[in-house]
């Protein structure tokens, strides 16, 4: 499964990347989106982590406030990179 990683695939030239990710996801390990910002940072590709505490991976438990939180975030990495 190691060489299906996404991170195996980033390079300089990877377009903007946001990730959203729970704290509490067991079948894509937190560790792994910190590790794949690592790896977009070392290669200069502009990206952001929005860290989901205590959610799973279908972000289960998400309330309307973290939804309007998330989306926020989401919209202005956009705006931010869409021209």
């Amino acid at each position: 499964m190691e060489e299906l990683s996404p991170i195996n695939y980033i390079t300089p030239d990877s377009v903007p990347t946001l990730l959203l990710h729970g704290t509490m996801d067991y079948l894509v390990g937190y560790k792994t989106a910190l590790k794949t910002i690592k790896t977009l940072k070392e290669n200069n590709v502009p990206c952001d982590l929005v860290t989901c505490e205590g959610l799973e991976h279908q972000f289960k438990g998400c309330t309307d406030k973290m939804v309007e939180d998330y989306f926020g975030k989401v919209n202005s990495f956009f705006c931010k990179f869409s021209k």
